[in-house]
């Protein structure tokens, strides 16, 4: 119960934080899990039944990519098992000669009445394993991982606390049973067995792992997921000849016989006997854990598209995890990207036809150097429609229409200062606020030094950043990122 309450309040903790998922190269994380980790083996006349275990797990992860990592870890694993031996008979000892009988041979048998035994044995548990991940928004992350695992067995014992076994002996000569007669050894046993067990060697295991990471900061985050594993070697040491108890044939002379009398020569348990020739280990359960997250330096002017999304992710998640408000500022930005969406929709007819006049007026290749306002205002919808801009560049994408309209305003400016003009320079929502607003000023210089080459008064054209703040589109597709990765003109 203790265990259930401390899972659901750090899922408490999880839904209600606001964090965004980190893509980070390298995991530590700290797991706790439990389930069906057993002992698997058919014994020969009992039944064997499901018994729960736990463990706790210490993982390293590293993810060489967006996809694609691999993991090591060490684990302590508890198992418990248990066997049922109820109404089962077994042969001990045949031709037996009872010393005040010699001339009578006996067949000597157990039979099982509720008896039942527990195993419990701890194994130290070393995982390699190779990882796949995907996030599905901007909180989880699924996870899948796959590979091999050692079973180094530690400490473990056997216990019986219930049951007992009647003995009995077989004269097949007479057809006769004998029990109940404890001064010629047939007898009810029944007593508590406590012993240690020694017959389990280092296992192979077969293992794989089926999660989901989710973020609580920047660097923390939680894991919930199951596990499952199958040792694919047989961890008996050696198989026993001997039943699960065992007569000598020395305790069956005349000095030794009142030996038997008292109890069994021995109790060797299920895996020390001939009950079991084979034993694998099962882990199969849910755990849940923390992760601790971080990254590795990116040179953004060597990484590749993807390593730089990732990189500007986890510096967008640093800035948004200092954030008090951060709930607050999300809906707003989500209000201001609805907003954005809304007014584009109604204004996109109109700077069709803007763009359309425009467009007509710029192929004849008449440029107007007078103030008119109406026509710079056209050559200036033209540009906005077509300036725009690669992932983490500040080189200008446009066309020839667009190139002969900027050539055009700068002629007119160039020949009437009184046309002043700002341009702003927009972002998508990738990378910090901070690192957005520089970029977003360093492509509106970009557009001012193209007007200034083409003949425009460097006094007459002014900048600023936006950043990732007005967006015109949703930042939810790689097109509508494109599409917010502009800079923008307008008369002042």
């Amino acid at each position: 119960m203790k265990r259930i309450v401390i899972l659901f309040g750090v899922l408490a903790l999880a839904l209600g934080s606001q964090a965004q998922i980190n893509q980070h190269r390298n995991y530590i994380g700290l797991n706790i899990g439990g389930g069906l980790d057993n002992l698997v083996y058919s014994p020969m006349n009992g039944q064997r039944h499901l018994g729960w275990g736990y463990l706790g797990e210490l993982k390293y992860q590293h993810f060489f990519g967006k996809h694609w990592g691999f993991g090591l870890g060490v684990q302590y694993n508890m198992t418990h098992s248990n066997v049922l031996f109820d109404q089962a008979r077994t042969l001990v000892f045949s031709g037996y000669q009872h010393p005040e009988s010699m001339n009578n041979e006996f067949d000597i048998y157990n039979t099982y009445d509720n008896w039942h035994e527990y195993q419990h044995q701890s194994f130290i548990n070393v995982p390699l394993e190779v990882y796949y991940r995907n996030a599905m928004n901007d909180r989880w992350t699924f996870l899948l991982g796959f590979g091999a695992q050692l079973d180094l067995p530690l400490n473990g014992n056997y216990t019986v606390n219930d049951g007992q076994f009647v003995r009995e002996g077989y004269a097949p000569v007479t057809n006769v049973t004998y029990r109940d007669l404890p001064n010629h050894g047939f007898y009810t046993y029944s007593q508590d067995v406590d012993q240690e067990i020694d017959n389990i060697k280092m296992g192979v295991s077969a293992i794989a792992d089926l999660g989901f990471n989710y973020a609580l900061s920047n660097k923390w985050g939680l894991y919930l997921g199951i596990y499952g594993g199958y040792a694919i070697n047989n961890m008996l040491k050696e198989a026993s000849s001997e039943p699960l108890f065992s007569m000598h044939a020395r305790a069956l002379t005349a000095e030794k016989a009142p030996a038997i009398r008292v109890a069994p020569e021995a109790y060797n348990g299920v895996l020390n006997s001939n009950e079991i020739s084979d034993l694998h280990l099962l882990n199969l359960g849910v755990k849940v854990g923390i992760n601790f997250g971080w990254k590795e330096y990116i040179d953004p002017d060597k990484a590749n598209e993807s390593e730089l999304v990732n990189y500007y992710m986890d510096e967008a998640n640093k800035a948004k995890a200092a954030e008090e408000a951060a709930k607050a500022k999300a809906a707003e930005e989500v209000a201001k990207a609805k907003a954005a969406e809304d007014a584009a929709n109604a204004k996109a007819a109109q700077e069709a036809a803007r763009a359309k006049a425009a467009e007509d007026a710029c192929k004849d290749k008449a440029p107007a150097y007078s103030y008119d306002r109406d026509m710079m205002q056209r050559y200036i919808d033209l540009i906005n429609t077509q300036i725009n801009f690669g992932f983490s560049k500040t080189k200008p994408i446009y066309n020839d229409e667009t190139d002969h309209a900027i050539k055009a305003l700068s002629s007119a400016m160039a020949g009437n200062k009184d046309i002043k003009v700002v341009v702003t320079g927009h972002t998508d929502n990738i990378g910090s606020d901070e690192s957005n607003m520089r970029l977003g000023q360093r492509r509106a210089e970009a557009v001012k030094n193209v007007m200034i080459g083409e003949g425009a008064p460097a006094e007459s054209i002014a900048t600023e950043s936006k950043g990732e703040r007005e967006p015109i589109v949703e930042n939810d597709t790689d097109e509508h990122r494109y599409q917010n990765r502009r800079a923008v003109i307008s008369l002042r």
